[in-house]
């Protein structure tokens, strides 16, 4: 909203102000519609504009300072007002604003709250407090009898001066309309005047009819006007044929009107008639029952539209557009009851009056949109339509007034002065307070997150303050105190400059905009020369974006015919927009290289795409490699563009290691002017432009020699060891670990030939694992696989709390083997099984133990109660602990997970299985 005077505005009289008093000649028609002294409804108004009411309250901020510069407690009232400078859209605040003051008894106080409020929301429907009704502008009426309280009729009509006109509510005027009533009715006016003052009445019900009296809800003020008709006093026959005649015609103007009390109109009306003659009364009557039948027809369709509005607009208040649901859902309401109005749906033959119908729906609809251009550009549209083209331009300069940064307002209303083919002076003028009052925005902007990063910092800094520094931290303790507070710094600053540059590139988006459209109006209207001169003003501005450059380039080479004033062109905005450095270059390089595309400049197009790929960063770079693939494949030779694609591979040789071909670069690769069957048919291109398919790991499908290499690799590129997805805490860095480059690739020795025995063939069974009896015991009860349809358990995780649980020492370890065979799970096989595995497992513990003791001595310590010791069968404790080796039976008094094995250990998994053949040898 814009801003207005701290003090008494310079007024004009309201129109009816004239009706107050007896003398004075009747106004004409058109002064009872917009009454004497006033324009139109979409003219200038007297409204306060947004620098008024900024300066307004400033005022009253400075006065509350130093009042409570003198007072020791801040004063409510005081904290209100400032509450009400901070979010000027709280209708929570105005209300308790106006509340408080209220009670202060102070009729300055009153009247500067009632000035803001009011001038904030000048056309507000209603208010959400306790004290205040959900009727239309209450916050006017409010006001008016708060002045009429204080016995200021001057006042009171000074306030409907500047308000009546640009709030079309019902109740609103229908409060003006008792106030005049009143005013011109005895005892307040002489017995000589009263003809003079029913004239005065009559006009203002006029005048009230004529902007309100569309509304569905003015059927009130309908039947007031034909109330007071019937208690006119007539004097002779003429002027009781006169009462007649203006009765009639007023229940003739009011019967085909929507109105709420359509129905008791018409009887009135059917009385009326049949009173006066009955022969005469049933012509009438059938010569307008169709009006009326198509009246209250439409009243059950106005309310259906309006049901939603009539709903919300009780705790609604004008405010900028957030597009939240209940905003659109009022707008797509508004547009559907706009758009019956406009398809005449009661079939009015006079056009005008279909005209003032539609252009009144639109100014309710303004009451609620007041901040909705789309509702003004519409209005407009409307009125050059049917040929008010004075009035469109009204309208369009009433909404440039209320939202002076709305680009398509300010944009329209330029246009609408340029189709008029007037000085372009005016023109010139638009755009240019346009471009101002955007640049004043960036810098608010700019402003207040300047402020918003200072308030943080400061708060950051007495909080680090506070904390201070204790006398007992060393050097390096300090030092990580200071990192983290410069982390918590970087973090608020990173934080504000999003919010700032999301909100900065909105403006900068807009003045962009507004420059390129005045250059163009510029040329039209004046000479290419002119133009040029705008684009040197605009690009001098440090907001200046590509757009600028790319539209003068453009116009140039269109309109100029002159390609080497282009070409001039883009090389500036190239060097501006430096590749390496500037956010939009890519942007720009994109439109530089469509321009040389369709110049035919081959030469020229491919220097540039080498340029730019040889500056660009790799990760800005794509859409300029996506370019250079698409030119190469619809102008180029199929080796170039076999070179182009395998540059552009190895440019994101790591990006694209472990991804499949994403299938929206081969749908582009085949595309053909916008022919895509490959990507809607072949390769579902929709269904997958959300997904991103990994191909499997390298390390499922590579044979054991390229695996062990992939290992080596990983490692070697791994900047930090793995994190272990265990349920506890894990340093890595705690635990030694082998050194990797030193390992060699495994080569199979021949193998052994196969052993005849039953425990043996268990061994060699791929398909076959020795378990502990206690182990396959457990294993046996469980229920099979394919019953559980529970949900997915973490089983590293499992399996790493179980190698981590500390178990007893096992005596007589018994293995079998897991799962077993069919004969083994008879009962009459199952002892000979266990037999067999003990003696296995027996046999097997020794002779590991035997070998290695004669290979390479003792190998890891030894010891009772340490953990990974094993025992023999006669319950001696002479077992040996590899380095990283997990023993299955033995029992854990030290700590847990001293030396961890590598969680894809092959080595150990091989040499194992070796050393079992081994001691089951021959």
């Amino acid at each position: 909203m814009e801003a207005e005077n701290v003090g008494e505005p310079d007024l004009e009289v309201l129109a009816a102000r004239g009706y107050l008093s007896a003398q004075g000649d009747p106004p004409d028609h058109a002064q009872a519609r917009h009454g004497p002294g006033h324009e139109p409804l979409h003219g200038k108004s007297a409204e306060l504009s947004h620098e008024q009411v900024a300066a307004l309250l400033t005022a009253n901020k400075k006065a509350r300072t130093i009042a409570e510069a003198k007072s020791s407690k801040p004063d409510k009232l005081a904290k209100l007002w400032l509450k009400s400078t901070k979010n000027p859209w709280d209708v929570d605040v105005w209300v308790a604003l106006l509340a408080e003051a209220q009670t202060r008894n102070d009729p300055v106080a009153i009247r500067q709250a009632y000035e803001a409020v009011t001038s904030q929301f000048p056309t507000s429907k209603s208010v959400h407090a306790a004290d205040f009704s959900h009727d239309q502008s209450r916050y006017w009426i409010a006001y008016v009898e708060f002045e009429q309280k204080q016995g200021n009729y001057e006042g009171m009509e000074s306030i409907f001066a500047k308000s009546l006109m640009k709030v079309p509510s019902v109740d609103y005027w229908r409060f003006y309309l008792n106030y005049v009533r009143r005013k011109n009715s005895p005892p307040n006016v002489a017995p000589n005047q009263v003809h003079e003052a029913r004239q005065v009445i009559t006009q203002t019900f006029e005048f009230v009819l004529a902007n309100v009296g569309y509304d569905k809800e003015a059927g009130y003020i309908w039947g007031d006007y034909v109330a007071f008709i019937k208690a006119t006093e007539t004097n002779s026959v003429y002027e009781e044929q006169q009462k007649m005649d203006s009765l009639r015609k007023a229940f003739h103007r009011a019967i085909w009107i929507p109105l709420a009390n359509i129905e008791q109109l018409w009887k009135d009306y059917d009385a009326f008639e049949n009173g006066l003659n009955k022969l005469t009364a049933k012509k009438l009557l059938s010569e307008k029952s169709a009006g009326y039948m198509t009246a209250r027809t439409a009243l059950r369709e106005v309310k259906s539209l309006l049901e939603p509005i009539d709903k919300l607009q009780k705790t609604w208040a004008a405010k900028p557009a957030s597009w939240t649901d209940k905003e659109m859902q009022i707008l797509s309401t508004w547009k559907r009851y706009l758009a019956w109005e406009r398809a005449n749906p009661l079939s009015l033959d006079d056009k005008a009056v279909w005209i003032g119908r539609v252009k009144y729906a639109y100014q309710s609809a303004l009451l609620m949109l007041r901040y909705f251009p789309e509702i003004w550009h519409d209005a407009a549209d409307f009125l050059n339509d049917v040929g008010k083209h004075d009035e469109a331009l009204a309208m369009l300069k009433a909404g440039a007034e209320i939202m002076p940064t709305s680009l398509l307002i300010n944009l329209a209303l330029a246009e609408a002065e340029e189709a008029r083919r007037k000085d372009f002076a005016a023109v010139r003028s638009i755009y240019e307070t346009l471009i101002t009052n955007l640049e004043r925005k960036l810098d608010e902007s700019n402003q207040k997150y300047d402020a918003e990063r200072e308030k943080l910092m400061s708060a950051l800094s007495k909080s680090d303050d506070g904390e201070g520094q204790q006398d007992d931290w060393d050097g390096e303790k300090r030092e990580r105190e200071r990192e983290k507070q410069k982390e918590r710094q970087r973090e608020v600053e990173t934080k504000v400059e999003e919010k700032r540059k999301k909100e900065t590139d909105e403006i900068t988006d807009a003045l962009a905009m507004a420059w390129v459209v005045y250059m163009r109006s510029t040329r039209r209207g004046q000479s290419i020369k002119d133009a040029r001169g705008v684009f040197t003003k605009a690009r001098k501005k440090p907001y200046a974006t590509y757009h600028i450059y790319v539209a003068a380039a453009l116009m140039e080479y269109y309109i100029n015919k002159d390609s080497v004033v282009a070409g001039r062109v883009f090389e500036v905005g190239y060097k501006n927009f430096n590749p390496a450095e500037h956010p939009q270059a890519v942007n720009f390089i994109l439109h530089y290289l469509d321009y040389l595309i369709n110049l035919n400049d081959d030469n020229n197009t491919r220097a540039l795409f080498e340029r730019a790929l040889s500056s660009l960063p790799s990760e800005k770079a794509k859409p300029v490699w996506a370019r250079f693939l698409a030119y190469e494949i619809d102008y180029g030779e199929l080796n170039n563009v076999l070179k182009v694609e395998k540059r552009r591979a190895e440019a994101y040789a790591k990006e694209s290691k472990h991804m499949i071909t994403s299938p929206s670069d081969i749908a582009d690769r085949w595309r053909v002017l916008g022919i895509d069957n490959i990507g809607k048919y072949e390769l579902g291109l929709a269904a997958q432009q959300q997904t991103e398919i990994q191909i499997p790991k390298a390390e499922s499908i590579l044979p054991a020699p390229a695996l062990l290499q992939a290992q080596l690799n990983k490692v070697e590129e791994r900047g930090q060891p793995r994190r272990f997805q265990s349920l506890e805490a894990f340093h890595p860095e705690r635990y030694p670990r082998p050194d990797l480059n030193k390992w060699v690739a495994y080569k199979p020795e021949p193998a052994a030939p196969q052993p005849a025995s039953a425990e043996a063939a268990l061994v060699h069974d791929p398909n076959t694992l020795m378990v502990p009896e206690a182990v396959a015991r457990f294993l046996s009860v469980l229920p099979a696989v394919t019953t559980y349809n529970g949900p997915t358990l973490p089983v590293n995780d499992i399996i790493e709390l179980f190698r981590q649980i500390p178990l007893p020492p096992a005596s007589n370890s018994k293995f079998v083997a897991w799962p077993p065979t069919a004969a083994q799970s008879s009962s009459g096989t199952r002892q000979a099984l266990d037999g067999n595995a003990r003696h296995f497992g027996e046999r097997s513990q020794a002779g590991m133990r035997e070998r290695r003791d004669d290979r390479s001595g003792v190998r890891g310590r030894t010891g009772a109660g340490q953990r990974g010791t094993r025992f023999d069968s006669s319950n001696q404790s002479r077992g040996v602990k590899r380095r990283g080796h997990d023993d299955d039976a033995g029992g854990s008094d030290g700590p847990v997970h001293v030396n961890r094995p590598p969680e894809h250990d092959i080595f150990r998994a091989r040499h194992q299985q070796k050393r079992m053949r081994e001691d089951l040898g021959p």
